[in-house]
């Protein structure tokens, strides 16, 4: 029978398997790193996954003392490997968008210019946001590579396949901020057109552009 463990479930569990973890050590990680940028999700859920893989016997629980107080640390079992081998080795899903800023910008109206422009510039704020995310992420990669602070640091292939995933972060910004210069240059546009006819011909030239149309 198929396991019932949901996409975080095993996103903590590939972090188990990296190292031992508390839950506090895991929310903060998967709070900083860019694994937020795929996998955002609330932190109440990523302190009941630990505990929800240790009464699956997928991890174990140990208590350590740190000075006076006492700290839950998880690690991956065997069980817990096989589960996690059996989930790469599946293919995942494709990427699917859920962006309400973006969904507002549907059922907004370009005429409405004070309307318009503090959506786009909500859109830009939270663009910014991320990419300020990945670099503190970049930043902590490279600081750990060069001075590691523990007695394990991530082996390089660790840090290679965290790469690949940072970049296709990176360019899906970088995909984010060209759409967003074209959106305000488009904006300007529409509200230099005096005429219907002006916007017709402006919506047409740029579908025509989108379709490689464009003999220009």
């Amino acid at each position: 029978m198929k396991l019932q463990l949901n996409t975080t479930d095993y996103a903590i569990l590939g972090l188990l398997q990296r190292r031992p973890w508390s839950a506090y050590e895991l929310t903060q990680y998967m709070r900083e790193s860019s694994i937020k940028a795929i996998w955002p999700r609330a932190e109440s859920r990523l302190y009941e996954s630990p505990k929800k893989l240790t009464a699956m016997l997928l991890a174990e629980a140990t208590k350590n003392k740190v000075g006076k107080r006492t700290r839950t640390v998880y690690r991956i079992t065997v069980a817990g490997q096989a589960a996690l081998d059996e989930w790469l080795a599946e293919p995942g899903k494709p990427l699917t968008i859920e962006h309400e800023a973006m969904l507002k910008l549907v059922f907004g109206d370009i005429n409405e210019a004070a309307q318009q422009q503090s959506m786009l510039d909500n859109i830009g704020q939270q663009v910014e946001q991320h990419i300020e995310q990945l670099q503190h992420a970049y930043r902590g990669l490279l600081a750990h590579q060069s001075h590691p602070q523990d007695s394990s640091p991530v082996p390089s292939q660790r840090v290679a396949q965290n790469l690949l995933v940072n970049r296709y972060i990176e360019e899906l910004l970088a995909g984010q901020k060209k759409w967003l210069s074209f959106a305000k240059d488009f904006d300007r546009q529409w509200h230099q057109c005096d005429t219907e006819e002006q916007k017709k011909a402006l919506i047409s030239a740029q579908y025509q552009a989108s379709l490689g149309l464009d003999k220009s």
